[in-house]
């Protein structure tokens, strides 16, 4: 007997949907207009591999994982063009859903377009029994995909990326409708794993060491700072400097304008401020344009670092402005290039010797030079005997073709008005430095000064800069960032003032630059307690001690710390895990942060779900199920401890930043229960 499946109405308004943002996005002019939508490789315009943070591709692969290992992401190689195409009709769901986020500048480096498709790829196998379908994953299937992947030993920043990508390609297909349940699929790595929060011991503390530069590294920078003398060591030493005066993205730098310095007169309560010597304090900022979708913004420097700022701004200015000059030229005069005089903007069929092509791009007489420029370029030529004959335009047109299109990245800032702005040949010797064609600084320049590579020794190997055990220092560009947000959490800034000084959307994206060690935040504990910014009895019993006696009750009580979602906890994970892990509600070990944005509103959030769970409890124990009344109990234990934390943030007598002991009497018992608190009755 034959059987028949029905197809149902909610089946045929998916796949609708799936052909609908199919068919959008093939006629998105994404990647250009000529992009063959159907192609495994997507072959892209060269400008586009050009991004000045870090990615040089050229192609992005819609190819399946291959058997012997697993693709990466984007690749420039001919090796991929035997592998198998995505199967249809998931490889067009990817392509619509990497064209269309291009369309939509959600994501803007091709390396994010890359990783968008690696994560397809682990979805589309755990597909296969499902005829590789969209319209028919599950959230089930994107856990599996995740699962699959985190599998093969993939390290904490690999597997927050991967969960990331998941979950942006999981909320796509429930937004378009191409599913036919909703997916619901959050990252399962917190953005605090990467960063060690909330945990402690010697493997976390290598953690947030990692991502730190050190103190003999920051030695370093200092010293090399003040011998740099060659033109090429100094732009990098002081692109460098900027990047230790703010928390920058890499690329924020690599675009600034040189028209960036701003200066604002500071105030206080609606009066100018003053210094020491009577004079107004100025503030001092630089302009640049955000990464991630930021736009336009004013990154203000801390008072010390301004004069160190304003000698990069100067010096950074002084050496590109040939360039930015040539490149003023180049705008003033579209279709030509700048050559060096007497040819500069003469007549294009002028005829040119190879002395005189070798003196326009090498900047002296080399006929040999001049005649490999004209034959490895396939210039138009005229050959007498030895010698080679030129037209002036045919020589402007290959150096213009060699500058391309303003990169991507580059948005709202034309090219004769970058800070960042060199010859071509910069950093190579003086006899590759080619005056005529300008082009940008670039991330992996930047990248081999702080880390070397094979060949290329970086500024601390050079300038002989060694670690203890002999090797050469080395840091990334992104260290910078990590640091200076922890000096800012140390130095106890707002979040919202930390977020918006590193240019983030959301105060929750701090978390992950925050590398206080349990011991610092100790230190800190300890101090507002000294400063009498703790309130709660253990603040009260420590004021009733001896002062001999005060500072060793709080190093026993408060030996170490570390971040949770709704304040700090003083448990000393390195004597004993905490058996009620989660319940910091109940615990007269958690220490609330009076005013904290963030803590605050997931302590609403709790409250609500405890709540609910409470009404679930109570109509089970009304119906005498067993164990009910256990789960009563805790749940109205953390409903009056949540509670509490709510009242502390609200209370208008405590100033903000304070650390409240919101439930000094919690049920759970701990370091400070143990110092002399009464048990509950």
């Amino acid at each position: 007997m034959t059987v028949h499946v029905l197809v149902t109405a909610r089946q045929r308004t998916a796949a609708a949907n799936l052909a609908h943002v199919i068919e959008e996005a093939r006629a998105s002019q994404a990647f250009g207009p000529d992009l063959d939508f159907d192609a495994m490789i997507w072959a892209l315009p060269r400008d586009r591999g050009r991004h000045p943070s870090m990615n040089n591709a050229r192609a992005l692969y819609f190819s399946r994982n291959p058997p012997g290992g697993k693709r990466t992401h984007v690749h420039h190689t001919k090796r991929a063009d035997t592998d198998r195409p995505l199967a249809q009709p998931f490889s067009d769901l990817l392509k619509a859903y990497v064209r269309l986020a291009d369309a939509n500048k959600a994501r803007k480096m091709l390396g994010d377009y890359g990783n968008m498709i690696r994560a397809g790829r682990w979805l589309h196998d755990v597909l296969e029994p499902k005829d590789h379908d969209p319209c028919r994953l599950t959230t089930e299937d994107f856990a599996a995909a995740f699962a699959a992947f985190e599998a093969g030993g993939a390290r904490d920043t690999a597997r927050y990326a991967m969960g990331s990508h998941l979950s942006r390609l999981a909320n796509f297909v429930t937004r378009r409708g191409i599913s036919l349940v909703p997916i619901d699929f959050p990252n399962p790595v917190s953005g605090k794993v990467l960063a060690g929060q909330g945990k402690g011991g010697a493997d976390m503390e290598a953690v947030r060491a990692a991502k730190l530069p050190s103190d003999a590294v920051l030695d370093a920078l200092a010293d090399i700072a003040s011998r740099v003398v060659d033109d090429t060591d100094v732009v990098l030493m002081r692109t460098i400097e900027l990047m230790v005066c703010a928390p920058w993205r890499i690329h924020e730098v690599l675009t600034m304008p040189a028209d960036c310095e701003v200066t604002r007169a500071l105030t206080e309560k609606g009066e100018p401020l003053i210094d020491a010597s009577g004079k107004p304090v100025v503030g001092y900022g630089l302009r640049y344009h955000g990464g991630k979708g930021h736009g336009w913004d004013i990154k203000w420097i801390p008072t010390a670092m301004v004069d160190v700022a304003k000698r990069a701004i100067a010096d950074l200015r002084r050496i590109t402005e040939p360039s930015r000059a040539v490149a003023r030229w180049l705008a003033a005069n579209p279709g030509r290039a700048w050559v060096p005089e007497p040819w500069t903007g003469a007549d294009p069929d002028m005829i040119l010797g190879t002395n005189e092509v070798s003196l326009i791009v090498k900047g002296e007489k080399d006929p040999i030079a001049g005649r490999d420029f004209i034959v490895k370029n396939r210039l138009p030529h005229r050959r007498s005997g030895v010698a080679y004959e030129v037209r002036l335009g045919d020589v402007e047109a290959e150096l213009l073709s060699r500058m391309g299109e303003i990169p991507e990245g580059h948005e709202g800032v034309q090219r004769e008005d970058h800070l960042l702005i060199l010859p071509a040949g910069f950093f190579g010797t003086r006899w590759l430095r080619r005056p005529t064609v300008v082009r940008f600084l670039a991330y992996y320049e930047i990248q081999n000064c702080l880390t070397g590579r094979a060949n290329v020794a970086s500024i601390f190997e050079r300038f002989g800069h060694v670690d203890a055990e002999g090797a050469p220092l080395r840091m990334t560009s992104h260290a910078l960032r990590h640091w200076l947000n922890t000096l800012a959490q140390d130095g106890g800034a707002s979040q919202v003032d930390i977020a918006r000084w590193s240019g983030r959307k959301s105060v929750e994206q701090n978390a992950a630059y925050n590398h206080l060690s349990g011991i610092v935040l100790a230190e800190k504990a300890r101090e507002l307690m000294e400063a009498g910014s703790v309130k709660g009895p253990i603040s009260d019993m420590a004021d009733r001690l001896p002062p001999m006696d005060r500072a060793d009750f709080l190093k026993a009580g408060i030996a170490t710390a570390h971040t949770t979602d709704l304040g700090v906890c003083v448990n000393d994970w390195s004597l004993a895990p905490c058996h009620h892990h989660g319940s910091c509600a109940d615990c007269c070990d958690h220490l609330v942060v009076k005013g904290d944005a963030i803590q605050r509103g997931r302590a609403e959030t709790l409250l609500a779900e405890t709540e609910f769970l409470l009404g679930k409890a109570r109509e089970e124990m009304a119906e005498e199920s067993f164990g009910a009344s256990n789960w009563v109990a805790h749940q109205e234990r953390m409903q009056a401890g949540l509670r509490a934390v709510l009242t502390a943030h609200d209370d208008p007598a405590v100033a903000d930043g304070t650390l409240v002991q919101a439930n000094p009497r919690g049920a759970l018992r701990g370091p400070l229960r143990m110092l002399g608190e009464p048990d509950p009755a």
